[in-house]
């Protein structure tokens, strides 16, 4: 008996297996994941415009990096605009009691000086003091000769932190000044100076790394009063002023009892060991305090929370019945959180046809006004129809739900002053973050939907980035993009993210934060993502026409509404290191030019697929064909209609073709083949009610490198005919 293997249409890559597909997804539409102050949980809502944004999901606050993210994709979308599908999540882990903690603001390397020191009481147990120390490698002459009596031509050489300086003495190096100014000349990254009448040479460096060789050979050792050796600067850092996390760590922890150190994206952060309100970390004072990023002030640790945000609500009643409860809510869905605490009010008033029927006037107060302003208006509401009309997911009210109490038949008493909805709960996100699996549980969301990319607003490390590549490559068409952690090196960024990369990946990663204005009067530090899309994946390819297999960047990716963008200088090595070894794409700074994105590869590993313009060209391929080619489903497979969906794909590949989605080099022909017909569709083939078409095609491809080679001739320049 024959066994049918797929059902309808079936459109893939040969070596990719049977996967579900979507329509074409056109230039544009994104899918997030994040957290926000407000929204339904764990659905896509669509929003084309900011402002829709801010009502679905609420307006910019500083503890979500949501609304930035967001603001930065419309505003680089542009003219072009864009469609956002935002899922907002919240932890699904109950939410213990927790130990104090604190992260400070500034990011490792931390520029200290020696003896900087940082008091601090953990959970009451007194006050530690952590010092960092550190000195500077040192030598001094002994016995020197001054004046000197150089003729000229004396030598010394010495080497600082490994690299070495040569002194050649002139005749007026004679005075012991005067020797001071001849070696202070000859280099960088020390100083010469007099010591008890003798010569004295330091390294800039503070710390372990510090470190003075005197070179035997030289011939003005003699007369200077050195010998040949080497002295090493001491403490308990490598270099006092780039202080790392892990340092931090060993010396804080050393120097106290219940302090555990922690690097939070190359942040610091303490945090006690006692849980739950008794619990506190106390910085008292010190030196280091502000270099670390901190403030001084106590942090108390939190009890067992809520398991979950709940939503803000207030009931109408007629006396003790006709119960309505109204509850913050989306259309449909209940809305939780505290953003609706007193700042939605209802307003419930005699229907002016019907007594019997009540008007609802739904009010809503932005954050910072006084004054609730009408956004939704009811009529002729009863008890037969007030659930089917506010609660409905597609028409329905966008501030509030409702429910009835049941055997409730009657309609409550009108309002004699707009009510305010209350006791909303942020709960367990007020002090627990979501974790990976709960933003995994969000991408189910976008299943079904047309998205060309799908992204996460919050998380930036290789876990979340590995959820996203599985689920990417699930579908094989929409690509994954994601962000690495703030403040993160190169060779940190090479060691977290290498097993992401594969023969064919269906995800590209982008490095930097970036600084925007947060709405306040100050800035902030978010994820650059929502601005690079905009950027690099709606505006370009927009304004060249829709075309879909635009690579996405270059000079025109150029970012908006942003102040500036950390790590957006690269020396060619630095950039040829991130691009080669780590697949994760740069984006830069150039004077004319402003930040842009500098390079668009995936994490694939095979050439083929290593461009994200060949991974957006062959998803477009491949959902354009599932969407347009249905009606040869149920079709007699003859060679009738095998021709006829050969040429259908001609044709799709030759409007490609004309914007030079493939190679030009010997034509069209040459560069696309579409074979459908007996070779392909033997009888037992059709025998399994299955039609093939193979369509093999050669992208074409960018050119990330321009080389200009400049011939610089002494015979002239002769031009002839050919």
């Amino acid at each position: 008996m024959t066994q049918a293997t797929a059902i309808g249409l079936n459109v893939q890559e040969r070596d990719v297996v049977d996967t579900p597909l979507v329509g074409a997804p056109p230039i544009g539409q994104v899918g997030a994941v994040f957290e926000s102050p407000r929204g339904p949980l764990n659905v896509a809502v669509r929003a084309t415009s900011l402002g829709r944004c801010r009502q679905v999901w609420g307006g910019l606050s500083k503890k979500y990096k949501a609304g930035y993210c967001m603001r930065g994709l419309f505003k680089n979308a542009g003219q072009y605009g864009a469609v956002l599908y935002g899922t907002r999540i919240t932890t699904s882990a109950m939410n213990a009691a927790i130990a104090a903690t604190i992260l400070g603001s500034v990011v490792e390397p931390f520029a200290l000086a020696p003896n900087d020191d940082i008091v601090i009481d953990t959970d009451n147990g007194g006050d530690e003091t952590a010092t960092f120390l550190a000195t500077k490698a040192s030598v001094v002459g002994n016995g020197g000769t001054f004046p000197t009596s150089f003729a000229g031509g004396e030598t010394l050489s010495f080497r600082v932190e490994g690299k070495q300086i040569d002194v050649i003495f002139t005749a007026a190096a004679q005075a012991i000044n005067d020797v001071l100014v001849e070696i202070n000349a000859a280099g960088e990254g020390f100083s010469a100076k007099a010591s008890g009448g003798e010569v004295q040479i330091l390294s800039d460096v503070f710390g372990t790394s510090s470190s003075i060789e005197i070179l035997a050979g030289g011939t003005a050792l003699a007369g200077l009063g050195l010998t040949a050796g080497t002295s090493l600067g001491t403490g308990n850092v490598t270099n006092i002023k780039k202080v790392t996390v892990a340092e931090v760590k060993a010396i804080v922890e050393a120097a106290t009892t219940a302090l555990n150190v922690l690097s939070d994206g190359g942040k610091v952060r303490f945090t006690g060991t006692q849980t739950g309100v008794s619990g506190e970390v106390d910085i008292k004072s010190g030196a280091a305090v502000s270099k670390l990023g901190h403030v001084v002030g106590t942090t108390n640790g939190t009890n067992t929370g809520s398991a979950a945000p709940t939503p803000a609500f207030v009931t109408l009643q007629r006396s003790s019945t006709d119960v309505w409860t109204f509850t913050a809510g989306f259309l449909g869905r209940q809305d939780p959180g505290a953003w609706a605490n007193g700042s939605v009010y209802l307003f419930l008033s005699a229907n002016l046809t019907d007594s019997n029927k009540r008007d609802l006037s739904v009010r809503y107060k932005e954050p910072g006004s006084t004054t609730a302003v009408e956004v939704e208006r009811w009529t002729g509401l009863d008890a037969s129809n007030v659930v089917s009309v506010l609660n409905n997911p597609t028409q329905g009210s966008e501030y509030v739900v409702v429910n009835i109490e049941g055997g409730d038949s009657g309609v409550p008493d009108v309002s004699s002053n707009e009510t305010a909805l209350s006791s909303g709960t942020v709960g367990k996100d007020a002090v627990a973050s979501p974790t990976n699996s709960d933003y995994e549980g969000g991408l189910a969301s976008f299943n079904g939907l047309d998205t060309q990319v799908i992204t996460n607003f919050d998380l930036d490390d290789a876990m979340w980035a590995g959820s996203l590549e599985s689920y990417c490559a699930g579908r094989a068409d929409v690509l994954g993009v994601f962000q690495t952690p703030q403040g993160a090196s190169i060779a940190a960024i090479k060691a977290d993210f290498a097993s992401l990369r594969k023969g064919k990946s269906f995800i590209a990663g982008y490095r930097s934060y970036c600084e925007v204005n947060d709405g306040f009067g100050g800035a902030i530090k978010v994820p650059v993502i929502g601005h690079v899309i905009g950027a690099a994946y709606i505006r370009k390819p927009r304004s060249r026409g829709d075309i879909v297999h635009t690579a996405p960047a270059g000079k025109s990716t150029f970012l908006l509404d942003v102040l500036s963008v950390d790590d957006a200088i690269y020396s060619q090595p630095q950039l040829k290191e991130l691009a080669n070894d780590t697949h994760i794409n740069s984006i830069v700074f150039e004077s004319k030019s402003g930040f842009y994105v500098k390079t668009s590869r995936t994490m694939s590993t095979e050439n083929k697929w290593l461009s994200i313009h060949v991974r957006l060209l062959t998803n477009h391929i491949k959902v354009s064909f599932q969407e347009s080619l249905g009606d040869l489903e149920q079709e007699g497979n003859n060679p009738d209609t095998r021709r006829r969906l050969r040429d259908s794909v001609i044709d799709f590949m030759e409007q490609l073709d004309n914007q030079n989605a493939f190679e030009k080099s010997g034509g069209f022909g040459n560069n696309v083949a579409v074979v459908c017909d007996e070779s392909n569709n033997p009888q037992r083939t059709v025998q399994q009610r299955r039609m093939v078409c193979d369509v093999a095609y050669r992208p074409a491809e960018i050119a990330e490198e321009v080389a200009v080679n400049l011939i610089q001739t002494r015979d002239g320049i002769q031009v002839v005919d050919a």
